[in-house]
């Protein structure tokens, strides 16, 4: 178990290092989600080769622990607006809480996802696997069936950070998905978990 840990562990280290991606983003149509974060620590994608794949775009910078991706969202409403919020380490409130409130480890939850069956998916498969951005990841792709059409993000939050936050987009459709969670299980320190599902164009 501990070197299955380990071996997650590392993977998550090589895709922060790795990334690299640039998109244009004045790609029409306008439908292009950002996510721009300071002060995370680790993050993962799926699928796994997504650096062939158009409209998702993964830039990081592993030494200040920064990262931004944009996604060219499938809209299943042409007319969904985009909008934004911004996700801290000092803003869980029970007034921001509306997902996770069935599971007792969730301690704050905050999603913008029409899909509450997705919704439910990523925060119990976050509460399953613990603080690993790849493992949560890689689990929730799986069990949507592995689409092609399909991009995810897991980003692990550093709860600790004196400047941490994670600015993005969203839209509120069924083809986009974004949950900010945190999570505290018995046998653990509470972490935080940032993850969007989205459709993307050109798949």
């Amino acid at each position: 178990m501990c070197s299955r840990v380990l071996f997650v562990f590392l993977a998550s280290v090589a895709v922060l290092a790795e990334a690299g991606v640039t998109c244009d983003l004045t790609t029409q149509p306008a439908t292009w989600a950002r996510v721009i974060a300071k002060n995370v620590f680790f993050n993962a994608y799926e699928p796994d080769n997504y650096f062939a794949t158009p409209g998702f775009c993964v830039n990081n910078d592993f030494m200040i622990h920064s990262l931004n991706y944009s996604s060219h969202v499938n809209l299943a409403d042409p007319t969904a607006q985009m909008k934004h919020d911004r996700a801290t380490n000092t803003n869980f409130t029970d007034s921001l809480i509306n997902c996770g409130q069935n599971i007792s480890q969730v301690q704050w939850c905050q999603s913008h996802c029409a899909n509450k069956q997705l919704e439910q998916l990523i925060v119990s498969t976050a509460v399953i696997n613990g603080s690993l951005p790849l493992a949560t990841a890689q689990q929730v792709f799986q069990t949507m069936g592995s689409p092609n059409d399909t991009s995810i993000a897991a980003v692990q939050v550093d709860l600790y950070a004196n400047d941490l936050h994670i600015d993005y987009d969203y839209f509120d459709d069924a083809n986009f998905c974004s949950v900010f969670v945190k999570v505290k299980n018995p046998t653990q320190f509470p972490y935080a978990l940032f993850i969007t599902v989205q459709k993307i164009l050109g798949l």
